[in-house]
């Protein structure tokens, strides 16, 4: 356990590590989820991303006229090419999804969230202080599974995607959470009370 009573709003990247390590948290868990294919699948809304689904299915239909002619004309070679090229460009999408969702994780303790994130650049932890937080909201979907909203009129400096669709989001976000509303209301219970302290910010 780390010595500090309090936790400063916006902390180096080697304190929230330490942190993230050695305190104990009041949860932390990983997103519940299963691989699709982004090109059958939708978000849990019943709501399909129009640009990704079009440009898969387009590239889909192309393919599929191309895998005919070279089926036909015995081209073996341009068979062959055609069906690899097809195939990873209609699953490197999901691939990238599933690599971000398998290295996600989530927890937070009685001063605030943590999010452990993938990105290129690789893994990084982050944390919002509940002080920082002004709202905390919910979307639930089927299976009383859901999304959990950070929202704050500040800009937060990292970012969360949607699992599904792969669109980033405005705010950032627990994604696909067992039991949503009683994960909500635990954390907003966490909330109250920190405004109502009112920490003092401190600088190092």
């Amino acid at each position: 356990m780390t010595t500090q009573k309090k936790l400063i709003r916006f902390l180096p990247q080697k304190t929230i590590n330490h942190l993230w390590e050695t305190e104990k948290m009041e949860w932390r868990s990983s997103p519940i989820f299963k691989f699709g294919f982004t090109i059958f699948a939708d978000d849990g809304k019943t709501h399909y991303e129009p640009g990704l689904q079009s440009f898969l299915g387009l590239i889909s239909a192309i393919a599929v006229v191309l895998i005919y002619m070279f089926y036909m004309t015995a081209n073996w070679l341009g068979f062959g090419l055609a069906i690899f090229i097809t195939t990873i460009a209609t699953t490197l999408p999901d691939i990238f999804k599933y690599i971000r969702k398998k290295n996600t994780e989530y927890a937070f303790n009685k001063n605030g969230v943590f999010f452990k994130l993938w990105g290129l650049g690789g893994t990084n932890i982050h944390f919002i202080d509940f002080a920082d937080i002004d709202q905390i909201t919910y979307v639930e979907y089927k299976e009383k599974r859901g999304v959990i909203y950070f929202m704050s009129n500040k800009d937060f400096y990292f970012r969360t995607y949607d699992f599904a669709t792969g669109k980033e989001r405005f705010h950032p976000t627990f994604e696909m959470i067992e039991d949503v509303i009683e994960m909500r209301n635990r954390l907003e219970v966490y909330r109250r009370e920190k405004i109502a302290a009112k920490p003092t910010i401190y600088q190092n």
